[in-house]
Formats: C-alpha cells, sequence, structure tokens
C-alpha cells in the first residue's frame, strides 16, 4: 500500500511538472509575439516621421521655429506612441501572466481535489480488499479446523465402534466354538470317571463330571444369549446358518451336498434325518438338550449306585449314549466344523473392512493436511515475489523498517 501511493505521488508530481512546463512554453509563445507587435508598432513609427521629414523639406516657406517644433511634437508624437505601444504590449503580458496563474492556481486546486479523492478511492478498495481478504482467510482456517475435528471426531466413533465390534466378534466366535467342545467335555468327564472308577476332582477340588456338565449347560445358554439375543453385524450370513441349524432343516441344509467323513463313511441328508432314530430332525438344539439331559442322568447315576465292571459297560456302553455320542461325533461335529471355519472368515473380512475405513480416513486426513500445507507455502511464496519486485533502494528508511519488521515476524 505504501508503495502505491509512493508511485501516485510521484505520477501526480510529473503531471505537475508537464503542466509547468507547458504554461512556460505558452508563456515564451506569448512573449514573443508580444516583441514582434512592438518591433513592428516602432517601425509604423519611424516611417510616419520620415514621411513628415520629407514634408518639411519639401515646404520651404516653414519658419524654422516651426520646423523645430513640428520636429519636437513629432519626437514627442513617436515617442509617445512608443510609450503607449510599450505599455499596452506590458499590460497584455500583465494579464496573460496573471491569466495563468489563475488557470495555473485552479489547476492545482483541482489536482489537489482530484488527489484527494483518489486517495480516498484508494484507500476505500484497500480496506475493502483487506476485508476481504481477512473472510477468506477466516473462512479457510474455520474449514480447515472443521476437517481437522471432524476427523478426530470420526476416528473417535468409529474406533468406538470398531472396539464394541471387536468385544462382539469374540463373544461370538468364544460362544460358537465353546458350544460343541463344552459337549465334548461332558462326554470326558463321564468316560474319564466311570473308566477309572472313581470321583476325580479339578478345579479347586471341584468334581470333574460334575463341574463339565455344569459348564455344559452354562456355554449352551451362552451361546443363546451371544448369538440370538445380540445384534451381531459382524457375521450376517453366519448367523442364519445358526438359526438354520437349531431348526429342522439343519440336516437339509448342512448336508445338502454328500460330506465324505472317511473312507469308509459319508454323511447324506437322509443319514442325518434318520439316525440315531432321528434325533437330528428337529434341529441341534433339540439334540443338544436331549445329550444334556442324558449325560445329567448318567452323573447322578455314577454317584448313586455301586458301580461294578458290568454296571459301568451296561452305562457307557448302552445303546442311548453311544448312539448320542456317535451323533456328535460323527454328523454334528462335521457340520459345525465348516459353520466354524465360515464365521472366523467372516469375522475376518469384517476386520479388513473396519481396516479399510481407518487407510480411507487416514489417507482423507493426509490430503487435507498437504492441501494446506501446499496452500500455506504458495501465499508464502507469492508474498516473496512481490517483496522482489519492490525496488528496495529507492524506499525511504520508514518502509524498509516495516519490511525488516515484517519479515522478523515470519
Amino acid at each position: 500500500m505504501d508503495q502505491t501511493l509512493y508511485m501516485i505521488l510521484r505520477n501526480q508530481n510529473h503531471n505537475l511538472y508537464n503542466n509547468v512546463r507547458s504554461f512556460a512554453r505558452t508563456y515564451n509563445a506569448l512573449q514573443k509575439d508580444i516583441i514582434d507587435k512592438t518591433y513592428y508598432t516602432e517601425t509604423l513609427t519611424y516611417a510616419c516621421i520620415s514621411l513628415i521629414l520629407g514634408q518639411q523639406k519639401k515646404s520651404k516657406t516653414r519658419k524654422s521655429k516651426s520646423n523645430f517644433v513640428t520636429n519636437k511634437h513629432a519626437h514627442k508624437f513617436s515617442q509617445q506612441n512608443k510609450q503607449n505601444s510599450q505599455n499596452d504590449a506590458d499590460d497584455l503580458e500583465n494579464d496573460q501572466v496573471k491569466k495563468e496563474e489563475i488557470e495555473l492556481e485552479d489547476s492545482f486546486k483541482n489536482d489537489r481535489s482530484e488527489q484527494k479523492q483518489r486517495r480516498r478511492m484508494i484507500k476505500q478498495k484497500i480496506q475493502f480488499q483487506l476485508r476481504k481478504k481477512l473472510m477468506k482467510y477466516l473462512i479457510s482456517i474455520s474449514v480447515s479446523a472443521f476437517l481437522v475435528c471432524g476427523y478426530f471426531l470420526a476416528f473417535h466413533f468409529l474406533s468406538t465402534q470398531t472396539f464394541l465390534n471387536i468385544s462382539g466378534e469374540i463373544d461370538v466366535i468364544k460362544a460358537a466354538f465353546s458350544r460343541v467342545t463344552s459337549k465334548d467335555n461332558m462326554l470326558f468327564g463321564i468316560l474319564d470317571a466311570y473308566i477309572n472308577n472313581k470321583t476325580i476332582l479339578i478345579n479347586g477340588f471341584q468334581e470333574q463330571i460334575n463341574y463339565y456338565n455344569r459348564r455344559g449347560y452354562e456355554e449352551e445358554q451362552d451361546y443363546q444369549t451371544q448369538l440370538f439375543q445380540k445384534q451381531n453385524p459382524q457375521v450376517p450370513d453366519s448367523m442364519k446358518l445358526y438359526e438354520v441349524y437349531d431348526q429342522k432343516d439343519f440336516c437339509s441344509k448342512a448336508f445338502q451336498r454328500k460330506v465324505v467323513v472317511n473312507d469308509s463313511f459319508s454323511v447324506s441328508v437322509d443319514y442325518c434325518q434318520t439316525a440315531g432314530k432321528g434325533a437330528l430332525q428337529n434341529g441341534i438344539l433339540a439334540y443338544f438338550y436331549q445329550m444334556l439331559q442324558k449325560y445329567q442322568q448318567i452323573q447322578l447315576f455314577f454317584n448313586a449306585t455301586k458301580r461294578t465292571e458290568d454296571v459301568i459297560k451296561q452305562t457307557i456302553g448302552s445303546k442311548d449314549f453311544t448312539t448320542l455320542t456317535d451323533l456328535n461325533l460323527r454328523i454334528v461335529q462335521q457340520a459345525w466344523a465348516d459353520l466354524e471355519l465360515k464365521t472366523y472368515n467372516e469375522v475376518k473380512n469384517f476386520n479388513e473392512q473396519e481396516k479399510t475405513k481407518y487407510i480411507i480416513l487416514f489417507s482423507f486426513f493426509v490430503a487435507i493436511i498437504i492441501t494446506v500445507l501446499i496452500l500455506f507455502f504458495t501465499k508464502m511464496l507469492n508474498s516473496n515475489k512481490m517483496l522482489y519486485l519492490m525496488n528496495y533502494e529507492a524506499l525511504d528508511e520508514q518502509h524498509r523498517n516495516n519490511i525488516e519488521i515484517f519479515l522478523k515476524k515470519y
């Protein structure tokens, strides 16, 4: 702004100088014209005097006194005409000078008023530009702050939701994997107690067969709670299969394609529906409760009777016991293993999607930071270029000090 005002004043001084030169040229031209006119007037006067003297020479009858008087009057008349011409020229010159002075003064007044008006307009434009730039900077800073705050808020909510989902994933995987495993532990506890024909204590003097049966009930209840009483967006496809497996469509859904267990045994839909007198026709849920009741009866029988070799063989070798055990090992566990693998892969894919969200969010944040930095350095470079355009040597001491103070700040 200071440089702009300096250039404006310099241009006005230059205009004033041009006006003075124009006035001087006009005055010189008028002065030359006045001198020419004066010389012309003197020439005519002398011509008139010459004619008068010629007439005097031809008139011999006039007296010498009269000639003297005539010459005296002629000379006086010539001097008077010359003086009048000179006075007229001086008056004309004075009038012209006064006129030029008045015009020059009016011009100065007009120039001053125009300069004031221009300064006022320039000041208004500068203030408008400053306000405009200030608004741009405020908007830019507000938008940048909003985007940065938005990133952290989004990161906070996304992290909170992710941690909740991870906790839900752990509960789902634990409940799904423990459901069948707990039934295997119940079978192990019964066989271990009957084969050794003694009460086995584990986990702080707890009866092994009682502990595993109780855990079997608890794991089944936990499975029902975690998978069917809570929302699990991590495993939507697996949830549909869990619901189907607990209903009548278990065999048709799990073994719609024949599953080969080993070289001598395979499971089909018909075999699944007819095995164990149709124990799996109503789904895994009904079959597991039937198994829990049978194992509970065997536990009570173990503590209530005298366990002889024949009694033990009859108990763990009974057809009902072996049938339930065989269904669990050869049919249920095959279908359940596939479902566990599907659940694990679905949880893994869900976590990959969550990770992708974090990457996208972080990339967006980095892009914002880079954009802000580019804009900032671009503005700084433009400011430095404007400083390069300045003629530092031509500035006065005050302007130099202002520039040095500005550079020290940044």
